[in-house]
């Protein structure tokens, strides 16, 4: 879809065309968890797949409205580079998903974790050697292209991922409903319904690095204000830091898909679109596995283990019920009075401090990634410039013609 996009506009259309764009993704963000957590309580969780089944089958008869271009007998595609690639990033989630249960020694976790590193290595090896490669990695020399594809893979955890984390968080230390979160959600989401179209009136003005620094520093600052919260609180404080995270990737998805694409020659587009979708939605899948697995280990090594000994199973137990949500359920096990009330504070503050101390690694990444990006595209143009304007930029300057005389 980027590289579609991306062909059929140019210039500032082109950055307009991709803030429309982000508005449209920023709409699902936006109404998709409160929209889903009504159809959950009406019909129960299989009305969420029926509804996107539907959707998918419009799309799938809207397709004739696409534009018709010459059919492409390209090279044939890298099934071996894909396959490795795509084995080794699932090797890496095995792990990071198995690792909090059963302990980052244990010989499954530690050979899934072999196992993605060595197929990394072979990935590296196979698409250098193919003729037709799945990824052109000479991309990755490209200070804009690196510099745009490092900016989802941060926010995919500042953001991403925390549309999964917060709600079971929400539900075990506020006791809130499914409707309420998906309504608390919005301070989160509903930002990425608007900052697209405003980015793509911005785009044409505002230099790319000065876009890109704001909303990592939007971000950062939404982390960072995100420590602050504590269990209970109400959608007043938490309109604050979520409203912050929210704007950060809003802005985002007005400018990541056209910065990718416009960082490549018109004939590279469709690569560097494919490049720049496999890094984005691998960061996705990374973080979701990955802040919960932070979350998990950290709110683990906060609990206090003596608070929660009544708990059959004891401590890991009431962390794996808690962190699914189910803290208000799991206590109703306990005696009702001291070790209940005492049991619950411990597990609601021991998760509190869990999602805390992961929120500071999130808020030191963003700022940190702030400052390389800011570096990467030192003397950037504007957002809306483009291919061959950046392809100016990274090639040296063409020796003077010489004159006739």
């Amino acid at each position: 879809m980027t590289a579609i996009v991306a062909q059929a506009f140019d210039g500032p259309a082109r950055a307009k065309a991709f803030g429309l764009f982000g508005t449209f993704l920023g709409a699902g963000l936006a109404f998709g968890p409160t929209f889903g957590g009504v159809l959950v309580n009406l019909w129960g969780w299989r009305s969420v797949f029926l509804v996107l089944a539907g959707v998918a089958v419009l799309v799938l008869l809207s397709t004739p409205l696409l534009p018709r271009t010459e059919p492409n007998r390209g090279p044939r595609f890298d099934w071996a580079g894909t396959f490795v690639f795509g084995f080794g990033i699932a090797l890496f989630v095995l792990a990071l998903v198995e690792g909090p249960g059963r302990g980052w020694t244990d010989p499954v976790v530690l050979a899934s974790a072999a196992g993605c590193l060595v197929l990394l290595v072979a990935f590296v090896v196979v698409e250098r050697r193919s003729e037709h490669p799945m990824f052109d990695l000479d991309l990755f020399a490209r200070p804009q292209f690196l510099a745009v594809c490092l900016v989802p893979l941060v926010l995919a955890f500042s953001f991403v991922a925390l549309v999964i984390v917060l709600p079971p968080y929400l539900t075990s230390t506020s006791g809130l409903s499914a409707v309420r979160i998906g309504l608390v959600l919005l301070l989160l989401t509903g930002p990425s319904l608007v900052m697209p179209a405003i980015t793509g009136v911005l785009a044409p003005k505002v230099p790319q690095r000065t876009l890109f620094v704001v909303l990592l520093a939007f971000s950062a600052v939404g982390a960072a204000w995100l420590t602050m919260v504590e269990p209970g609180a109400s959608a007043l404080a938490l309109a604050g830091p979520l409203l912050f995270l929210g704007i950060g990737y809003g802005i985002s998805l007005g400018i990541l898909d056209g910065a990718a694409v416009s960082a490549v020659e018109p004939e590279r587009m469709g690569m560097a679109a494919g490049m720049f979708n496999t890094v984005r939605l691998t960061s996705d899948a990374v973080s979701m596995a990955g802040l919960g697995a932070l979350v998990t280990a950290l709110t683990k090594s906060a609990l206090d283990d003596d608070a929660v000994s009544a708990y059959r199973g004891g401590g890991d137990a009431l962390t794996s019920r808690a962190l699914q949500g189910g803290l208000t359920e799991a206590a109703e096990t306990l005696p009702a009075g001291e070790v209940r009330d005492r049991a619950v504070t411990a597990m609601a503050d021991a998760y509190a401090a869990g999602l805390h101390s992961t929120m500071w690694i999130v808020a030191a990444a963003c700022a940190v990634t702030a400052v390389v990006v800011g570096s990467l595209l030192k003397g950037g143009k504007p957002s809306a410039g483009t291919a061959d304007e950046a392809v100016d930029e990274q090639s040296p300057a063409s020796p003077e013609p010489v004159s006739a005389s």
